[in-house]
């Protein structure tokens, strides 16, 4: 019986996210690279599918100008490469000020899409949470750097879908060093037009950067879209071990965020942490529960955030671990993900909750 509600809960939690993701408009906001990666060893593309029978287009857009259209059907997914000059940049002078950075795409009709980065050294898949990944409020997302060094960094981007945003981010380390603004004010104001983005970003090598972005506020008075983490980011506990990677994910704003979750452990056999959780409270006072447990393993208020490690996974028969989480009020759950034994590629992924969104029709 519960292995029977275990897969029915993961059931909930795959379709839940798919659901998400399907949609007729997709927006991507760009990201900081400081890792010393050039941009001759990057590759981006832009991976497309959907399960109409009846062939459509897919436009893609840079700054409200099409630089691409794809064609797309059911068995016919299309990709299409995209420039770095679109979604990445390692100058200063592109962060923390309006820029021309990032794309979005439109379609006809409802449709998968992703962002897919590559370079000699590192990958990252940015799934598309379609409309359900676009609103007002967020809290940003990050891995707590456990190495101090300028090739790591927080990076995150804000994307208006519509002219004349005003976004507002506040609730961060007020020792924190941006990137293009070392001294910032305890909140920073821009204003956005569609297809325009905002960057904030801090190298690894201070103390504040290296967790003193999660749980910041992000709030606009018009529908944004917000891509977060790291690249590059170190995580491990060990920091002994080569764990620097590109660490990215689409955010969903707050109406979307629920309280009970589930995530199975994936094949990192790692001793330092490569695999957990980071939960990010929105409201005060949010207490967390793992497993089975009657008693909170941590209390924390809005903005703050707890991180699982590798051991709260629990081992289930057949050699599986998985982790039930439930908390008092709506979080984000981000997934840490390691692979094989060694610390050298990590990853994260937003986790949905186990209630579906609504329907498209209510949207």
């Amino acid at each position: 019986m519960k292995r029977f509600l275990l897969s029915l809960l993961l059931f909930l939690l795959s379709y839940n996210c798919l659901f998400a993701q399907r949609d007729t408009d997709h927006w991507f906001a760009p990201y900081f690279d400081s890792s010393s990666s050039s941009a001759t060893n990057y590759a981006h593309g832009l991976y497309f599918s959907t399960d109409s029978v009846t062939p459509f287009d897919v436009k893609i857009y840079s700054n409200n100008a099409l630089i691409g259209t794809v064609t797309i059907s059911k068995n016919s997914p299309q990709s299409f490469t995209l420039g770095a000059q679109y979604i990445r940049t390692t100058s200063s002078s592109s962060a923390a000020v309006p820029t021309n950075l990032g794309v979005y795409t439109k379609g006809d009709k409802p449709y998968f899409a992703s962002l897919r980065i590559y370079n000699i050294s590192h990958g990252e898949i940015v799934t598309s949470k379609g409309k359900a990944g676009i609103g007002t409020q967020f809290y940003a997302a990050a891995t707590p750097m456990t190495v101090s060094s300028t090739s790591n960094n927080f990076t995150t981007g804000i994307m208006a879908t519509e002219d004349n945003t005003t976004v507002t981010i506040s609730g961060y380390d007020p020792n924190i060093q941006f990137i293009n603004n070392t001294t910032p004010p305890l909140s920073l104001t821009t204003t956005l037009n569609k297809g325009q983005s905002y960057i904030l970003a801090g190298l690894g090598n201070t103390v504040a950067n290296q967790t003193g972005f999660i749980g910041a506020k992000i709030v606009a008075d018009k529908p944004i879209s917000v891509t977060n983490g790291n690249s590059n980011g170190f995580y491990a506990t060990t920091t002994s071990a080569d764990g620097s990677d590109l660490i990215m994910d689409q955010s969903v704003p707050t109406n979307r965020l629920g309280n009970e979750f589930a995530m199975v452990k994936s094949i990192s056999t790692s001793q330092n942490n490569m695999e957990g959780g980071i939960i990010i409270a929105t409201e005060n006072n949010t207490e967390i529960y793992l497993n089975a447990g009657t008693t909170p393993v941590a209390t924390i208020n809005e903005g703050d955030y707890y991180r699982i490690m590798a051991n709260d996974y629990a081992t289930q028969a057949g050699g599986h671990s998985n982790i039930y989480i439930r908390t008092t009020k709506n979080v984000y759950l981000y997934q840490l993900i390691g692979a094989g034994s060694a610390n050298n590629t990590g990853g994260y992924n937003y986790i949905p909750p186990f209630k579906l969104f609504p329907s498209p029709k209510n949207r």
